[in-house]
């Protein structure tokens, strides 16, 4: 009996101690770096892709990567994250994003750099510890984290501009699904809103205002880029269906627009000119001298620059939204009736 348990604990030796708060699938990715084996053998060996295993294993699955690693059960699950997300990744990347001032802490005493539980959430766009972004990690990162056979994602670099992005709404995400004091039904809610609003930004925007998704009227002064469409209506969780680069992309506008800043500070100061562009290119002449300030929110953007199917289906889902947010869309409908969309 006690031969045969040893023989199934097939990752176990050379042991590869777990860090601290680090993520199974990251403890999994340094246990193939250090019996030189590819991620697809240890997928082959724990039965479930690593894109999955962070992402609410089923207890088959943790019981099995506890064997193969001589560890137990607890240890395993404490590497996944207890809030599991609705809409989890599908195309079988790692879905990583990291904090480049944690993976420099790591080096500098000695360890080996590793992907925390924290930041495996979606909706975890920043690191509590430094309060900066996450990004998708370098390709010099993703060797040290995975080892050199296996293949990065592509990495975003627009995102490491930070500016302009709306810190306060990734912090507040991020402390809303921080493992210790995680709340699960606002984390639901939240992801259901986040995930509406990604979708819409998805979208095709209104023929009027040009070619390509939602999300350029928002990037395009933000980062100066176009970004494609993904649909030309309102689809269904779409985060789940996309790279870890645009994932990550989409997550962060939409928390941007679930949570703009007090008095919209920052979208006057980074949007303001698109907001009369759009105003004028949607809005009757004589009706422009009505919008006033409303047009400053973000979601009023959104409205506008949906195709009347793609904003009718947003409406619709909007009933299912928290208060605050229902509200704001209340009187970006009223904004949308003037350009004719209601």
């Amino acid at each position: 009996m006690g031969f045969d348990r040893v023989l199934d604990a097939t990752l176990s030796f050379p042991m590869v101690q777990r860090q601290q708060n680090e993520a199974l699938s990251s403890w999994l990715a340094r246990i193939a770096r250090e019996h030189l084996l590819d991620l697809e053998h240890v997928e082959a060996e724990i039965g479930c892709p690593l894109s999955l295993v962070d992402h609410d294993p089923s207890g088959g699955i943790v019981d099995r990567i506890a064997r193969r690693t001589g560890t137990d059960a607890e240890m395993v699950r404490a590497g996944v994250h207890p809030i599991a997300p609705l809409y989890p990744p599908r195309r079988g990347e790692l879905d990583w994003r990291v904090c480049p001032q944690c993976l420099r802490g790591d080096r500098d005493v000695g360890r080996p750099p590793y992907v925390r539980v924290a930041w495996i959430h979606p909706l975890a766009t920043i690191c509590l510890e430094h309060m900066v972004p996450l990004v998708i990690p370098s390709a010099e990162e993703w060797s040290e984290l995975a080892g050199d056979g296996a293949r990065p994602s592509r990495q975003d670099v627009l995102l490491n501009q930070i500016d302009a992005e709306p810190l306060d709404a990734f912090i507040r995400a991020a402390r809303l699904v921080l493992t210790e004091i995680g709340n699960a039904e606002d984390v639901r809610q939240l992801e259901r809103e986040v995930a509406d609003i990604a979708d819409a930004l998805a979208v095709q925007m209104t023929r009027s205002m040009g070619q390509g998704a939602v999300l350029s009227l928002f990037e395009q002064p933000r980062r100066g880029r176009h970004v494609r469409a993904f649909a030309l209506d309102l689809q269904h969780g779409l985060l789940s269906h996309m790279t870890p680069a645009d994932r990550l992309l989409f997550v962060r506008a939409a928390l941007a627009l679930r949570w703009p800043s007090e008095g919209f500070v920052q979208e006057r100061a980074v949007l303001g000119d698109w907001f009369s562009v759009v105003v004028r290119i949607s809005v009757p002449s004589g009706r422009r001298r009505m919008v006033g300030d409303h047009g400053l929110d973000p979601l009023s953007l959104l409205a506008l620059a949906l195709p009347a199917n793609a904003f009718h289906q947003l409406r619709q889902r909007s009933t299912a939204w928290s208060a605050d947010l229902r509200q704001r869309w209340a009187v970006s409908e009223q904004l949308a009736g003037l350009a004719g969309l209601t």
